[in-house]
């Protein structure tokens, strides 16, 4: 005789579980709490079906008319010309990157029309935000081209006879590095420098052969 299976006092019933979609997360909602799943963790457990869910989820977010407002174009083509990402674009606009980048992405040759269409007044308001916020000036370094063959071409024909790269030496010479490496690396330069270099050395080892002599030579009394 088969014993039935009596329902204990507390035993869990199954409850349902509810889900739906965001751009960017499955939400599930189980006995009135919600948990959710990134989208790339669940495109990994569910494959292509949950995709299609956030592509509909994205279409229903994508409202892009803030973003093609005068204004906001006029400080998208000035940012742009400033050589910002569009993510960066998106963090100064204070929009959402995600959708921002999307809208970049999708409407592109709905912007380009909408640029042209309102060029006369994007350009006045970029000339605008071009004054108010200006570009600090570029600090020139002074050029860096002495005679090779001169008192720098010497200092340097001896620096590199000891043995010093063209980096500790143009620290040596406070010069940015730079500067120095386009002079150093001309051709003529580089030919005058080997010929000092290599004078700097036969002169050393004359030194050297004279010194041997004299040590060598038998002292007269």
């Amino acid at each position: 005789m088969k014993k039935s299976k009596k329902k204990t006092k507390g035993s869990l019933e199954p409850q349902p579980i509810n889900y739906r979609f965001t751009s960017d997360k499955m939400i599930f909602s189980i006995d009135g709490k919600e948990f959710y799943l990134l989208r790339d963790k669940a495109n990994f457990l569910f494959k292509r079906e949950v995709e299609l869910e956030f592509e509909k989820a994205n279409n229903q977010d994508d409202d892009f008319s803030a973003f093609e407002k005068l204004e906001n174009l006029a400080l998208f083509s000035f940012y742009s010309r400033r050589h910002l990402l569009v993510k960066e674009i998106a963090t100064k606009l204070g929009f959402p990157v995600d959708k921002y980048l999307r809208w970049s992405n999708l409407r592109t040759a709905a912007i380009t029309r909408l640029m042209k269409a309102y060029q006369f007044e994007i350009n006045k308001r970029v000339e605008e935000l071009e004054r108010e916020n200006p570009l600090p000036e570029v600090k020139k370094e002074p050029e860096f081209w002495p005679d090779s063959l001169g008192s720098t071409g010497k200092k340097v024909g001896i620096m590199l006879l000891d043995g010093l790269g063209p980096r500790e030496i143009a620290k040596s010479l406070k010069v940015p590095y730079g500067n120095f490496f386009k002079w150093y690396g001309h051709k003529d330069v580089m030919r005058n420098l080997m010929r000092l270099r290599n004078e700097e050395a036969d002169k050393r080892m004359r030194k050297s052969e004279i010194k041997a002599e004299i040590r060598n030579s038998p002292r007269r009394f």
